[in-house]
């Protein structure tokens, strides 16, 4: 449990959305999972941040690419739950909030009630399974069934 594959800093606040594009990391071909963030009054997604995937998190995207029947909808909810789990996990969340609302002033009313979602650019992807939308990511998602049948009959507490 708990696959950690994307890996940013909170250290700066981001730049302004017209310099997202500039600002985008080299992927040298892996994929990059765009992170976006919206307030629960608005609903506009702002830009808050890109991530270059490691070596697991492109098989998982290239397996997700590769299989647009069969087992892709798993494929890509581990992928789903993996980002999840590497936003909410410990500090990364309180301090990804804090960086955002430097960032986008307008938001620090409503930090506390944010929602997250991300996007993933990638060669190839669009093809095979559509054109991409932001994928809303919840807390309870970094969680995979396993987890919560255990939390369900309060095993392993």
């Amino acid at each position: 449990r708990g696959t950690l594959f994307i890996h940013f800093t909170t250290d700066q606040p981001g730049p302004p959305p017209f310099q997202m594009d500039q600002m985008k990391p080299d992927s040298a071909g892996k994929p990059v999972f765009n992170l976006f963030v919206q307030s629960p009054r608005a609903n506009m997604w702002y830009p808050c941040g890109s991530f270059v995937a490691d070596e697991r998190a492109q098989s998982l995207v290239d397996g997700w690419k590769a299989n647009s029947m069969g087992m892709g909808g798993m494929i890509k909810g581990q992928i789903d739950r993996a980002v999840a789990a590497t936003l909410f996990q410990g500090e990364s969340k309180k301090a990804m909030t804090q960086n955002i609302v430097k960032q986008y002033p307008a938001l620090k009313a409503s930090q506390r009630d944010l929602r997250f979602g991300y996007k993933i650019e990638y060669e190839g992807l669009e093809e095979s399974q559509g054109k991409q939308s932001i994928e809303v990511i919840t807390e309870d998602m970094a969680e995979g069934w396993q987890d919560k049948l255990r939390s369900a009959f309060n095993f392993g507490a």
